[in-house]
């Protein structure tokens, strides 16, 4: 995809085993789900929430389509309270 350095089986090269950021703390902004929310909300005219099952729903598509093992999936239905 080349948005973001990856290892062998498409996952971020700063992904831990456990499905952990390794650089959390100094992460860039496109992976601050809070910050791009904020940046681009106005312009799609979403909520937070909206924004983050928009966003997180493209991330599955991505790990499907790079056939990554399904538990690199975000459970979106976790949003709905």
């Amino acid at each position: 995809m080349g948005l973001m350095p990856q290892r062998e089986d498409g996952a971020c090269i700063h992904l831990s085993k456990d499905n952990r950021c390794k650089i959390y703390d100094t992460r860039p902004d496109i992976c601050k789900v809070h910050v791009m929310a904020e940046r681009n909300k106005k312009t799609l005219n979403m909520t937070t929430i909206e924004y983050f099952k928009w966003s997180n729903s493209f991330c599955n598509q991505w790990i499907k389509e790079d056939n990554m093992n399904d538990s690199y999936l975000i459970n979106i239905g976790n949003y709905d309270g």
